[in-house]
């Protein structure tokens, strides 16, 4: 089971989003973002201005770090170790 996690986690859609976002935030890291018309920064922090607007209007942030943590093994093993080590290993 899941016990090992301080929420139940049964419907992974946010994390999986909160994923791509955060892949996608790792292969465009010069661009340049707006949250809300309110501030800029550069596209690897959209992930966590997002995990910290959500936890500003009172959500959870299990399935936004759940997501970051898979989407940056993922980063690592497809992008950053085969760059290291010349071997892929996904």
């Amino acid at each position: 089971g899941y016990e090992w996690l301080p929420a139940k986690v049964i419907f992974l859609a946010p994390s999986l989003s909160f994923a791509i976002v955060y892949i996608w935030s790792k292969y465009n890291p010069h661009v340049r973002m707006s949250f809300l018309g309110i501030m800029t920064f550069d596209a690897p922090y959209l992930p966590w201005v997002i995990l910290a607007f959500g936890v500003l209007l009172g959500s959870s942030p299990v399935h936004d770090l759940l997501g970051i943590v898979v989407a940056h093994v993922y980063y690592y093993l497809a992008d950053v170790y085969p760059r290291i080590s010349g071997r892929r290993l996904l």
